[in-house]
């Protein structure tokens, strides 16, 4: 390094770098903690700040962005710095799970930290806090079958803390409707509000024929929705011995693939986010912006993702296998009418890998 650049570089480091937080970040994490307080993530989980900035984004000119997302990827950090107006990243999925013993370029997640880091981007996560939140991923998802959140849907299993303004807070939601929905009505609400083409449905033989309760759990739900007694289990993903075991006890259940069924949260929560860190700023600084990810939606394009969703086979002249949406052209057409089809179930993991 020549001595120019040197004494340049150091002029830089003395006069930008601090230790205290920088208004962005105080900004994002006063709104975060009143709209998803972090208190309220899982005691497993790794939420809060993922890594900070040691230099403030010096271009932004007007309004500053936070960038909303489901998983910090390649993709999304690509967009973040692309935008000179990028200010900071909100993920919902934890980049950094478990303890690191090293920070290095090789490893894709840590290389985008360290980029944005270096760009003067800090990124926050939220993960099980938004899902435990009032207003949270989970309430979405309830919204589908009532108005009266409060009234009809409680959580599974409510927090040990009750932040002001998030009370009867906690992990799922259990909807008690006023009036019993077919199984057409409930498919036809889901896809409506996780704006969905398809959704996997596991209807079970000896179930309810019209549905009055329903567990919900965004993300996966093996362990939340285990044991919960309702007339339909839905969730972004089971697993496969554990949907088997629902059937056997009568139980339905409605799986929309994992992120399908947190994605749709981000865009009602994003305004709301802005709102509440322009109040934190006392004017008109913020702004937020969703990354340009999607779900396909295709059957078509199967090497892209996988969002088919189907019921899922039964044995027997009753328990017929029928589609709740016509077939892919890529399924093998099954003797007679779908009735000996009873792998498909067993395949779907394999496509969506």
């Amino acid at each position: 390094m020549s001595s120019t650049s040197a004494a340049s570089f150091s002029s830089f480091s003395s006069s930008s770098f601090s230790t205290v937080r920088s208004p962005v970040l105080n900004h994002l994490l006063a709104a975060v903690e009143r709209l998803t307080p972090l208190q309220l993530a899982g005691s497993w989980d790794n939420v809060g700040v993922m890594i900070e900035a040691p230099y403030p984004r010096q271009e932004i000119k007007g309004k500053k962005q936070v960038l909303t997302c489901i998983d910090l990827t390649t993709a999304v950090t690509e967009e973040a710095l692309a935008s000179s107006s990028t200010a900071a990243v909100l993920t919902y999925h934890p980049p950094i799970f478990s303890g690191l013993k090293s920070m290095t370029l090789a490893v894709p997640l840590q290389a985008s930290l360290l980029r944005l880091s270096t760009h003067g981007i800090p990124v926050v996560c939220i993960h099980t806090a938004s899902d435990s939140s009032i207003g949270g991923v989970n309430d979405h998802i309830a919204s589908a079958f009532t108005l009266d959140l409060r009234a009809t849907s409680k959580a599974i299993e409510e927090s040990k803390e009750q932040p002001e303004g998030h009370e009867g807070c906690g992990l799922g939601r259990l909807v008690t409707l006023d009036h019993a929905l077919n199984k057409h009505e409930v498919v036809k609400r889901i896809k409506h509000t996780l704006n969905l083409d398809h959704a996997q449905a596991a209807w079970a033989p000896n179930g309810a024929e019209k549905i009055k309760t329903i567990a919900i759990c965004a993300g996966s739900g093996s362990s939340v929705l285990s044991g919960v007694k309702a007339d339909l289990y839905l969730s972004g993903e089971l697993d496969h011995h554990a949907t088997l075991l629902c059937n056997a006890k009568g139980i339905h259940v409605i799986l929309t693939n994992h992120s399908a069924s947190e994605r749709p949260w981000l865009k009602p929560f994003a305004p709301r986010l802005a709102k509440a860190m322009n109040e934190e700023a006392g004017g008109d600084a913020y702004e937020t912006k969703g990354d340009g990810s999607y779900v396909v939606k295709d059957y078509n394009n199967v090497q892209q993702g996988y969002n088919g969703l189907y019921n899922n086979p039964q044995h027997g002249s009753e328990g017929r296998f029928t589609p709740v949406f016509p077939p892919p052209p890529w399924l093998p057409a099954p003797e007679g009418r779908w009735g000996k089809l009873a792998t498909l179930a067993s395949i779907i993991p394999l496509i969506s890998s």
